[in-house]
């Protein structure tokens, strides 16, 4: 539970946490998925990305080091925008707007969360099903596919923070 007083992964500290799902029955490629979720899990969402992804979302990609104090205070405690090319600071800033009011807020993003991660999860055996089938004599359509399958679930969570600070 959130602030219950024993260190959790749900704080406002954490900048990142994962699930593996390995499989052995098939391809490398479709079988090992890691799901993340930037900011805390209460307040985000897991996303699927398959290992045979030619390359994460472009806003998963930073091209500088570590940021200062001072740009990170900034990023965070500006006004919230969504934007895709930016997601661990839209993730993170939505965290700063939401754990203030967390009582009264996360019930509604919560629900909103679930949502997309159970329809992730509902339609992952049909999407790496299809993957499958083209991966024998495609490897780059079917790698597309999924990376389509996980860039529909980052945009699903960029929408719902949209939704959750708009009061939707």
């Amino acid at each position: 539970p959130h602030e219950a007083g024993v260190r959790t992964i749900c704080a406002p500290s954490t900048q990142t946490s994962f699930v593996a799902q390995l499989r052995k029955n098939m391809p490398l490629d479709v079988g090992i998925v890691y799901w993340v979720c930037l900011s805390a899990p209460c307040t985000s969402c897991f996303i699927p990305f398959h290992f045979g992804i030619k390359e994460f979302p472009s806003g998963f990609s930073s091209t500088g080091g570590s940021p200062s104090d001072e740009f990170y205070s900034t990023k965070i405690e500006s006004p919230f925008e969504v934007d895709t090319l930016e997601a661990f600071w839209t993730f993170k800033n939505f965290q700063q707007k939401i754990d203030p009011a967390y009582g009264t807020k996360i019930a509604s993003i919560k629900d909103k969360m679930v949502v997309i991660e159970e329809h992730a999860m509902k339609i992952q055996d049909q999407v790496e099903e299809n993957a499958l089938k083209l991966y024998t004599t495609d490897r780059v359509a079917a790698s597309e596919m999924l990376f389509d399958y996980s860039n529909g679930v980052y945009h699903s969570a960029m929408e719902a923070m949209r939704e959750v600070l708009s009061g939707k």
